[in-house]
């Protein structure tokens, strides 16, 4: 297994988290739902209209069709992603 450049993976949450703190419309708290069948995670920042922009085969980012600020995330292989990460 390669190892992982932690800074960019840093960065890239840091960016993901600023443009989901610009939602306007958002749910009291946000939500998140596993799927054990499709093994995913699925996070809504809000109940905008939103269209799915994928990033890569594990990620894919929930945009609001209006604002084109994130309001959710589709993180596909969740299982895999936790044992890659913690027991590496």
């Amino acid at each position: 297994m390669k190892p992982q450049d932690t800074s960019l993976n840093d960065a890239f949450a840091q960016r993901l988290l600023a443009k989901a703190a610009q939602s306007q419309d958002r749910f009291n708290e946000p939500k998140a739902f596993y799927d054990a069948d499709g093994d995913c995670i699925e996070v809504f920042l809000s109940v905008d209209n939103y269209r799915a922009e994928r990033v890569n085969d594990r990620l894919t980012l929930y945009v609001n069709r209006d604002a084109g600020t994130v309001v959710g995330i589709l993180l596909n292989r969740a299982k895999q992603l936790i044992n890659d990460r913690f027991n590496g």
